[in-house]
């Protein structure tokens, strides 16, 4: 069991890491806006960048963090129902839920893989005067999806282990020691 709780502990850093340090896009996604805004209105001079670096940013701010959202029950569900649920039949619900989920995540590292692989190879770019490589964004796909399949996998698994045990496992993230508390 030491062994497990490990490994979803790793599962948990990983996620809560990556959703820290890709937020800081929308920090960055900020100044490219007010910078493009200042540019265009005030000096009538926009950049033939700002567009696309402001999409890139969303872009990665959206997809790295996605598994961090999924660690943090950021997701959208009804607790009208939910909340009323015991914990096992909470964790059955959720379990059901999270394969659904897993699957999506695997067609998205999948055909996001491969979309990606096909973006890289052709070096496929924007139409835009920028016209940056196509392909640092189309990665985002299979990574964000990896990223959502690994989170889900660990609350999958402690999921089945309230479901079948009635034990919660929790890692320090879930437990508010560096993270939101759900």
């Amino acid at each position: 069991m030491r062994i497990l709780n490990i490994a979803l502990d790793i599962a948990d850093t990983i996620n809560e890491w990556s959703g820290r340090i890709f937020g800081l896009a929308l920090v960055l996604l900020v100044f490219v806006v007010v910078y493009e805004v200042v540019m265009r209105y005030f000096f009538n001079r926009p950049t033939i960048w700002g567009m696309e670096i402001s999409q890139m940013l969303m872009l990665i701010s959206v997809c790295l963090g996605v598994g961090y959202t999924f660690l943090h029950g950021g997701h959208v569900r009804i607790t009208i129902l939910h909340g009323s649920f015991s914990p096992r039949t909470k964790a059955v619900i959720d379990g059901v839920t999270y394969l659904i989920v897993l699957m999506c995540a695997a067609v998205l590292i999948w055909y996001g893989f491969k979309i990606f692989w096909q973006n890289l190879i052709f070096n496929y770019r924007t139409s835009s005067a920028f016209a940056p490589p196509q392909w640092p964004a189309k990665m985002l796909v299979p990574v964000s999806g990896g990223l959502l399949a690994l989170q889900c996998m660990a609350k999958l698994i402690r999921d089945w282990t309230m479901a079948l045990k009635g034990k919660k496992l929790e890692s320090r993230w879930q437990k508010g020691e560096g993270g939101l508390h759900n």
